[in-house]
């Protein structure tokens, strides 16, 4: 029964995503450190964090919550190719050397301990020196 009357509440709402399961985790680690650094302005940005996230849940406005939640998948698939590129040059420290292409940016992994050697980007092919 009440299930049912949760389930019409809920028609035509926007319901949970992505975004709202980072914002309500933030805000419960806010919560926490709130609770250990007895920080008033921590929890008070941590219910800010779970009122916002209530608002989006229970919006009608259903397009403008599709395009937060792209929005923030955007940035979130940004952030986590760049941790993947850090643990990647992190693991290979020792073995290989990252450069930057200077026409294109791209980056180019070479082996260490080669001397000066001519590095080809694959993306652009620009030729440039550098030494391992």
């Amino acid at each position: 029964m009440f299930r049912d009357k949760l389930q019409r509440f809920m028609l035509g709402r926007y319901g949970s995503d992505n975004c709202n399961r980072f914002l309500l985790i933030v805000a419960l680690v806010l919560l926490v450190l709130s609770m250990l650094l007895r920080s008033q302005l921590l929890s008070l940005l941590a219910w800010v964090l779970v009122l916002l996230a209530w608002f989006r849940m229970f919006s009608r406005n259903i397009a403008r919550r599709r395009q937060e939640n792209v929005l923030y998948l955007r940035y979130h698939e940004q952030v986590r190719r760049y941790l993947a590129y850090q643990r990647s040059r992190w693991r290979d420290r020792k073995t290989h050397r990252y450069f930057s292409c200077p026409r294109c940016h791209a980056h180019l992994r070479v082996p260490k301990g080669r001397g000066r050697i001519s590095i080809r980007c694959n993306r652009c092919g620009h030729e440039f020196e550098r030494k391992t």
